[in-house]
C-alpha cells in the first residue's frame, strides 16, 4: 500500500503536466514573482506574458491556511491574498525601500491530492486540479474546476519574464549539482 501523496511528488507531476500542454511557456517551481509577497509554488508564463498560478496543498489544513495569508504578515490589516486575487483592484505593498504594484495572474489553480477538497468549499475564483496515482490522466493530473480569468491580471514586461527564467535556471543548476 502507498503512503499519503508528497507536494514533492505532485510538483514533479504538475510539472510534467504543464510541460506537456503548454509548449513555448516558462514554468518554474518555487518563485516569487516579481513584485509579489507571496511564493509560488509553480507559475506557468504564456508567450503573452501573462501568468498562471499553481498552488499545491497536502491537506485540508495547508489549504485553509493559504485562504488566511495577508500581504503583509506583520499587519493583520493588511488585505488577504484570496480577497486580493477576487476583487481586481490594485494593491502595493511596501518593502521599506520601495512601493511595488502587486502581480496579478491570470488564473489561480490548487493543486491537491484526489477527493482532498471534496468536502470544502473552495472560493469562485479558483481553479482545482487534482493528482492520482490511479488515473488515466496525463501525469496524474485531472483540471476538475477550471479557473476562471481573473480581473486585471498583469501582463508582465519583457525583463520581468527573463527575471523569473533566471530564476528557474538557477533551480535547475541547483538541482543538478546536488544529483551529479
Amino acid at each position: 500500500m502507498e503512503g499519503p501523496i508528497s507536494a514533492t511528488r505532485i510538483s514533479r507531476a504538475l510539472m510534467g503536466y504543464l510541460r506537456m500542454r503548454s509548449q513555448g511557456s516558462l514554468i518554474t517551481p518555487n518563485v516569487y514573482m516579481p513584485g509579489s509577497p507571496w511564493e509560488s509554488d509553480m507559475v506557468r508564463v504564456s508567450k503573452s506574458y501573462y501568468y498562471v498560478e499553481y498552488e499545491i496543498k497536502i491537506s485540508v489544513a495547508d489549504y485553509r491556511n493559504d485562504l488566511k495569508k495577508r500581504v503583509s504578515k506583520y499587519k493583520t490589516n493588511s488585505i488577504t491574498r484570496h480577497d486580493f486575487l477576487k476583487c481586481g483592484e490594485q494593491h502595493q505593498m511596501h518593502d521599506g525601500w520601495h512601493v511595488r504594484q502587486i502581480p496579478r495572474p491570470k488564473q489561480f489553480y490548487f493543486v491537491v491530492p484526489a477527493n482532498l477538497l471534496a468536502d470544502v468549499l473552495v472560493p469562485s475564483h479558483c481553479g482545482v486540479i487534482e493528482f492520482s496515482t490511479e488515473t488515466r490522466y496525463a501525469f496524474g493530473m485531472e483540471v476538475t474546476r477550471k479557473a476562471p480569468n481573473l480581473k486585471n491580471p498583469t501582463q508582465m514586461d519583457i525583463e520581468s519574464v527573463f527575471n523569473v527564467g533566471m530564476k528557474a535556471a538557477y533551480k535547475l543548476r541547483g538541482a543538478d549539482i546536488e544529483t551529479a
